[in-house]
């Protein structure tokens, strides 16, 4: 059993929860109390009266495929939900008794359904024995740490049922497209923040300039904004037919409530766009990676908008946003400066906004975004009184001149100082982790796990064929779905959510991206790698050892791809759609291509699915699994078993192909990325303790801390001869920072 704050985007809340984890997977969810957000206002969607509930149970369980054609839209679509993440599905319902029906005055009921995706977890890792076990035949198959294991979370997706009429959804919910210029239409994301930092990015993949607008905005709930007249706010259809919010427009310019303002750069077709909101600050930032003159720029476009929060107030106590006496409505965006937030304030989240304008504009979300909840104001209250603790402490030190006698109980150093710091010691001291800023900027800070195992699954995950561990210095030709004229050089950082972080070191343009933003972590998705889209060009810290591949770049069924589209599939010589990717040619429709054909799967920057097959009437190169735009009617359609040899294209008569062995290598495939880390890490283990040389330690220099008791006396023994403990600290921090 686990506590948790469970947050409600659409009520602006955050609720004090209890999970408990069945060994079937179930989980159920119950509901303690409410810990920010209204408590008496809003609530009648989730139980039919005003006022928030407390004790609601929600039990969720695992929703499993069941056959082929089950799953078999998601692989198509590109979706990830089978790969990488298990969905969980649950509801509740009870009857309310205060409300009637408005039609025959019965009773109501109101139903409430909850779906939660997490990461699939390793059969290794979940399956690992544990130190009492006594089981030793497997404690090398479980190298991968905690902080590996969390899986990155998934991607943000638009609302298919919060967007203007001109605008039009893909399957996945990540690409907008406009199909009407009527108005300035608008399409909400399906995420809400209410508290702490986040970032995400924007592809533009076609826009005119001054069309696209990108940015966050409260969802409106009054007739202002609806198309009907109904006395029933949530009866009223939204219209969403101008922009909303506060964002972001594609020439130079900040746009909300009809006002623009210069700022940032021009962005075109295939730049991206990152936005970092911090609600706990109201200050809403962008970031450009884009092409200028030919070369790639990254540049942090600094802060766009202040004082905005859903709380209806910043930290001077002032803001913009929410929803209550004094507060502008975050809905239209706010007015300029501050103004204060009289009376009681409900909060409300933001959600991120698209808005578009010509017909043909579209953007795609990215699945590359990062979050951090922040800290919360009780955390504040507690650091000010400890570092206060802390500063008493010194201040004693000072005047009771302890320099001679240690050993007074009064002004000893505090436990809990104690415990924390040794922490940090191991910490340091097991030389795992790095701390380094990110792209999201400020708040969103990040520690990285260095370990072998770590980086190896994040590889996994990508799709390398090696690992590449942390130091390794690789060559980057690929970019938000660019090819780069230019190379770059980048340094591997580490692992944190299964992600493999990097830092740009080289850039052979003029520009200054390094110093601008372009220097800070960020991490690759899968359609960054391909082709040699980065390669190692250091001597590579894994020793050259296999990667495998999991299951989820592999053909998905074991008869192999059967081409369906009445056109055919257009075979290209890139992941990419664009002008620079060359037309190979086209597979007829009714053309099966065998599983061994079909060398790998990947969904592009844009999240189209593609495989790469080898067909030999034309040659080697990838086919979509869906028409982009419209319909999306299917190019390919999943093979269950294998097919005829009439039916089959002709393979390579040099290769001999065992059916059997073909099925056991299907129902074998490697699952998730900690599995396959996992196995890395074995022979990585085996062939490190060959080849490593072993290194000669001179005796007596291990200066290593044994346990908390050793930490303890030394430190109160740390000071200079004849110094206050306050004096040998000061001299000891101004050494290290002059090293440093």
């Amino acid at each position: 059993i686990h506590d948790g704050v469970l947050e409600w985007p659409d009520f602006g809340a955050g609720i004090r929860v209890e999970c408990c984890f069945h060994c079937d997977g179930a989980l159920a969810i119950t509901e303690k109390e409410l810990v920010f957000g209204s408590r008496d206002n809003g609530w009648e969607p989730r139980f039919g009266q005003p006022s928030f509930v407390p004790g609601s149970v929600m039990i969720l369980s695992p929703v499993k495929a069941t056959s082929l054609a089950s799953v078999e839209d998601d692989y198509i679509s590109g979706e990830d939900s089978q790969e990488n993440y298990e969905v969980l599905l649950g509801c509740n319902s009870f009857k309310v008794k205060n409300l009637r029906n408005r039609g025959d005055g019965g009773k109501l009921r109101v139903t409430c359904e909850m779906r939660i995706s997490r990461g699939k977890r390793s059969s290794l890792v979940s399956n690992a024995p544990t130190e009492s076990s006594g089981n030793s035949d497997r404690k090398n198959l479980t190298p991968v740490t905690s902080n590996s294991i969390v899986s990155a979370p998934p991607p943000i997706t638009f609302d298919r049922d919060f967007h203007n009429s001109s605008i039009s959804l893909s399957q996945d919910c990540r690409t907008l497209t406009c199909v009407s210029s009527e108005g300035r239409g608008t399409a909400f994301a399906s995420a809400g923040f209410i508290k702490g930092v986040h970032y995400w990015e924007v592809k533009i993949e076609q826009a005119d300039v001054g069309s696209v607008f990108i940015g966050v905005a409260e969802k409106p709930t009054g007739a202002s904004t609806s198309s009907s007249t109904s006395p029933f706010p949530h009866e009223n259809q939204q219209r969403l037919n101008r922009w909303l919010g506060w964002g972001f427009v594609n020439f130079r310019a900040t746009y909300t409530s009809g006002a623009e303002r210069v700022y940032g750069a021009h962005c075109h077709s295939g730049d991206t766009v990152g936005v970092q909101l911090n609600c706990d600050t109201g200050r809403i930032s962008f970031f450009l990676d884009g092409m200028k003159y030919g070369e790639h720029i990254l540049n942090d476009l600094g802060c766009a908008f202040e004082n905005v929060s859903p709380f209806g107030f910043n930290a001077d106590g002032c803001g913009s946003g929410g929803f209550g006496q004094g507060a502008p409505s975050g809905i239209d965006g706010g007015r300029g400066g501050r103004y204060p937030a009289n009376g009681v304030v409900r909060p409300r989240a933001l959600w991120p906004v698209i808005g578009l304008r010509n017909s043909g504009d579209r953007v795609t979300i990215s699945d590359k975004w990062t979050s951090s909840y922040g800290v919360d104001a009780v955390s504040v209250v507690n650091n000010i009184t400890s570092v206060d603790e802390i500063m008493c402490w010194y201040s004693d030190c000072e005047t009771s001149n302890l320099v001679k006698n240690r050993g007074d109980t009064k002004n000893t150093i505090p436990r809990w100082f104690i415990k924390e710091s040794f922490m940090e010691y191991q910490r340091w001291q097991s030389e795992k982790w790095l701390h380094s800023s990110t792209r999201g900027g400020k708040g969103l800070d990040a520690y990285f796990d260095t370990s072998p195992a770590a980086c190896a699954s994040a590889c996994s995950r990508l799709g390398l064929k090696i690992a590449l561990l942390s130091g390794d210095i690789v060559s980057v030709r690929r970019s938000a779905g660019r090819v780069l004229e230019l190379t770059e050089e980048a340094m591997i950082l580490g692992a944190m959510h299964g992600r493999l972080y990097y830092r740009l070191i080289s850039q052979k343009s003029e520009g200054g991206s390094l110093t601008e933003g372009g220097g800070r972590a960020w991490f690759w998705d899968e359609s960054e790698v391909v082709d040699d889209g980065i390669k190692l060009i250091s001597k590579g810290r894994g020793l050259g050892i296999d990667l495998p591949l999991i299951k989820k770049f592999r053909c998905p069924s074991k008869g192999g791809l059967r081409i369906v589209y009445a056109s055919g599939a257009v075979l290209r010589s890139d992941l990419e759609i664009f002008d620079g990717s060359m037309n190979i040619g086209t597979i007829p429709q009714g053309t099966i291509i065998e599983r061994r054909n079909v060398l790998e799967r990947r969904i592009n920057s844009c999240g189209v699915c593609r495989y790469r097959i080898k067909y030999e009437p034309v040659g080697e190169g990838w086919i979509s699994g869906r028409i982009r735009g419209g319909k999306e009617e299917a190019i390919v359609e999943l093979v269950e078993s294998p097919s005829s040899a009439s039916d089959v294209v002709p393979a390579d008569e040099s290769i001999e192909v065992n059916a059997n062995c073909d099925e056991d290598e299907f129902d074998n495939e490697i699952i998730t990325p900690e599995d396959a880390g996992s196995i890395w890490y074995e022979n990585y283990s085996s062939r490190k303790r060959i080849d490593e040389v072993e290194e000669l330690y001179t005796p007596g220099l291990d200066l290593s801390v044994k346990d908390i008791n050793e930490f303890e006396t030394l430190l109160r023994s740390s000071t200079f001869p004849g110094l206050t403990t306050l004096d040998s600290d000061c001299i000891f921090v101004s050494a290290l920072s002059d090293i440093s």
